[in-house]
């Protein structure tokens, strides 16, 4: 290994996803990994960090998915869901780098709903493309039609509720 080159090794974190590990290697006289200062463990992150995102961009920079690769899942009375929901998976946490938990489209059918939850450390979006629904947002109700949209921040509370009688299909993002 030359001296101060980048060495990586891919670590299989889960089934799905290969991370790089990136560490700068400094060489003195002998070829012996030596313990470096704070500063250069800080300038060594930093490398490695900068390293990670250009191996990120040049291998992650085809971001078009047909509509047959998005997964659909549905739920049903799981969690804060009552009733049924169906979620198509547009973008996966690690398609969007982590900077976002999730990005979805959900179909509400009539009679279910998404129930009062809290959001801690993140803050979600909905917005409404077909039809109608009733949702609280910090204990007020309101009726969302197509167009509208809601954030919730840190810290506040929410819930949706499809009482119309048709589908709800709504955008929903989970933001970092």
């Amino acid at each position: 290994m030359q001296r101060g080159k980048f060495a990586r090794r891919p670590i299989k974190k889960n089934i799905s996803e290969t991370y790089f590990v990136t560490k700068f290697l400094r060489h003195d006289n002998d070829t012996s990994y030596k313990q470096g200062s704070a500063a250069q463990v800080e300038e060594t992150f930093i490398r490695a960090h900068v390293f990670n995102l250009k191996y990120r961009a040049e291998n992650f920079t085809e971001m078009i998915k047909n509509c047959q690769d998005i997964r659909i899942d549905t739920v049903e009375n799981k969690g804060n869901i009552e009733g049924l929901i169906h979620k198509n998976i547009i973008l996966t946490p690690e398609e969007m780098m982590n900077r976002a938990l999730m990005f979805n489209i959900i179909t509400l059918p009539s009679g279910s709903r998404i129930k009062e939850h809290p959001h801690t450390e993140d803050a979600e979006i909905y917005y409404i493309l077909e039809g109608e629904a009733e949702v609280s947002d910090n204990g007020k109700s309101a009726t969302m039609r197509a167009g509208d949209v809601m954030f919730t921040g840190n810290g506040e509370i929410h819930s949706i509720a499809n009482n119309s009688g048709k589908d709800v299909r709504f955008l929903a993002c989970i933001l970092k």
